[in-house]
């Protein structure tokens, strides 16, 4: 049972003030500073957690215009590619005819050489054909001066006769 005297000693407060009180303010000052501690490791955690998401979202947007990088590239190859191809089939066909206008040139070069030959050849045998018809009308005005001449004699010896 209780004592009906009050055995606990009364609140001293200059006891209380001079030897509690400060040990208390000290400890209430390491629980501050221990909140002040933990609520900075937690405005850490939720930063770094902003943070990852920004990051996640930056990496996202990064990789969404990657891909739209790389599909636009696909999509230039391929049509570079189709450009280098066609550029390809019109130089091969440039040079066939090239190839072709060469081989026409070759031959109708050719060809004209020949007929040049002819030509000279023809125009040689000309010249001496045009040498031996003169000769040949040289000869046949000779021979037509000396009819002449003997048909003349004869038709003034067929009018001695008659006169």
């Amino acid at each position: 049972m209780p004592g009906v005297l009050n055995e606990t000693p009364a609140f001293d407060p200059v006891e209380y003030y001079t030897k509690k009180l400060p040990l208390e303010l000290v400890r209430l000052t390491e629980l501050r500073d221990e909140l002040r501690k933990r609520q900075g490791a937690l405005t850490a955690v939720e930063e770094a957690q902003k943070d990852r998401k920004a990051a996640e979202m930056e990496l996202a947007a990064a990789k969404s215009q990657a891909a739209e990088m790389l599909a636009n590239a696909k999509a230039a190859e391929g049509k570079v590619k189709a450009k280098a191809a066609a550029l390809d089939e019109r130089d091969a066909t440039s040079a066939r005819a090239v190839a072709e206008a060469n081989q026409a040139f070759l031959e109708r070069g050719t060809a004209l050489a020949s007929r040049e030959r002819e030509v000279l050849l023809r125009e040689a045998q000309a010249a001496i054909k045009d040498q031996s018809l003169a000769e040949v009308a040289a000869k046949l005005d000779e021979e037509r001066n000396a009819f002449n001449a003997k048909v003349a004699a004869f038709q003034s010896m067929a009018s001695q006769m008659q006169a």
